[in-house]
């Protein structure tokens, strides 16, 4: 079984094997979440796949158990999703996709991502402007989204697995489903075409969202000074209150 060391760009002791995460010693052991075809299928064009594919891996609160108190101590957490290669009928594999929950004092928060290995493109959809913006981000590039985005996170490659990190408010049941399930999926659904991605308009949706063209360029804030090259987990321990933005009412 071969096995890919991921520590450059993540900066733990993990490596990526058949598609999971293996953990150091000195990590956190975290549960992993399976989010699978079948139980998720009505957020997907194609509903009547004879598949039990699983789409994609969670571990939440991963982290050197060292540095767990840092994390709590700030109320944030490092997660690592692996998205497998593939496809879900005409669809690249992804995430099912979410809005955060408006919570008291804060309103919907932040998350910022960085992507460990492979290619991704995360579709926003932004509620102000009713656009879809997709972003194209690579091996050790960051991106944040703010609260007002619902968001879903696309293997660009259909070969090879995307391993993403992303840090986020330490709360149980943020996260809302519901947005892309009441539409079977985002408005606009990326479709594999030749091995590159397209997109085509789901008619279940609302006929007004626009589609911006994807995108590698991303600005970060200019109130937010976020490192390019550094991984994001060294990045978060030099300076926790760099990333207060996360769980405050101070918006990315």
């Amino acid at each position: 079984m071969s096995s890919l060391n991921l520590k450059k760009n993540s900066a733990l002791p993990i490596s990526l094997q058949n598609g999971r995460v293996i953990f150091g010693k000195e990590t956190t052991k975290p549960k992993v979440e399976i989010k699978s075809y079948k139980k998720y299928r009505n957020f997907f064009k194609d509903q009547k796949l004879d598949k039990d594919k699983k789409m994609y891996y969670i571990y939440r609160n991963s982290c050197l158990r060292k540095d767990e108190s840092v994390f709590n101590k700030n109320g944030l957490r490092y997660d690592i999703t692996v998205i497998q290669p593939g496809k879900i009928g005409q669809e690249p594999s992804r995430t099912i996709g979410h809005i955060h929950k408006s919570l008291p004092k804060i309103g919907r928060p932040s998350e910022i991502y960085q992507v460990i290995r492979g290619k991704a493109i995360f579709i926003l959809h932004n509620l102000k402007t009713n656009t879809i913006y997709p972003i194209e981000r690579t091996a050790n590039q960051k991106i944040i989204i703010s609260g007002n985005n619902a968001h879903i996170t696309i293997n660009a490659d259909v070969k090879n697995p995307l391993v993403v990190a992303n840090i986020f408010i330490n709360k149980k049941n943020v996260s809302d489903y519901s947005f892309f399930k009441k539409t079977q999926g985002p408005a606009w659904y990326p479709i594999v075409s030749k091995n590159k991605i397209q997109f085509i308009k789901n008619q279940k949706s609302n006929s007004k969202t626009k589609l911006a063209p994807i995108s590698k360029k991303y600005s970060f804030p200019k109130s937010i000074k976020i490192n390019k090259k550094e991984p994001l987990y060294e990045e978060f321990l030099k300076n926790p209150k760099k990333f207060s933005f996360l769980n405050s009412a101070k918006k990315a």
